[in-house]
């Protein structure tokens, strides 16, 4: 909820305690319900600020993750040019490994 409608609200609020007599609200909504509607919205506005925060730290944490698996395709990328012409069997074995695996995440 914005500033500008928890600006309204308090207003109200302010109104509906201008109009109360001896403890009687002459509004349909007690000032109690409004109250707790005015508790919610702060909530509401707390929790958004929140969100916004953790959306920003969730997009930095992408980030950081794409680039960490960028360098690691790089690196197998380059393990696999340097040992594609080897001779030893285990070698190749892992060279092939490494191709299934890139070929999966591509």
């Amino acid at each position: 909820m914005n500033k500008d409608v928890l600006v309204k609200i308090e207003s109200i609020k302010r109104t509906i305690k201008a109009l109360e007599c001896n403890g009687r609200s002459y509004m349909n909504i007690s000032t109690e319900s409004l109250l707790s509607i005015i508790e919610q919205a702060d909530r509401v506005q707390e929790l958004e600020e929140e969100c916004a925060g953790w959306k920003e730290a969730s997009r930095f944490n992408d980030e950081e993750l794409y680039q960490q698996n960028k360098r690691y395709r790089e690196a197998i990328k380059f393990g696999i040019e340097y040992l594609k012409n080897s001779d030893i069997r285990q070698v190749q074995l892992v060279v092939t490994a490494l191709k299934s695996v890139l070929e999966v995440e591509e």
